[in-house]
């Protein structure tokens, strides 16, 4: 196990295990992990109760009309 104070989302970042900033950002990654790994499923997960529900449904509403459907 990694000791705690490793476990950062720079860390998460770095390993490519998850995707932060903007709709051009992470469409950039998102291209990169189809071209490279060709996913067969792709896992959303969201806040777990950090943040105000209606910056909640902003991301989902943001990712659902301008991010995924290109990977349709």
């Amino acid at each position: 196990m990694l000791p705690l104070e490793e476990c950062t989302l720079d860390r998460v970042e770095k390993a490519k295990f998850a995707f932060f900033g903007n709709v051009d950002g992470v469409r950039k990654e998102m291209d990169a992990l189809a071209e490279n790994v060709n996913p067969e499923w792709f896992m959303w997960q969201g806040d777990q109760g950090l943040l105000p529900a209606a910056v909640v449904k902003n991301q989902i509403r943001t990712f659902g009309e301008k991010i995924i459907p290109r990977f349709k």
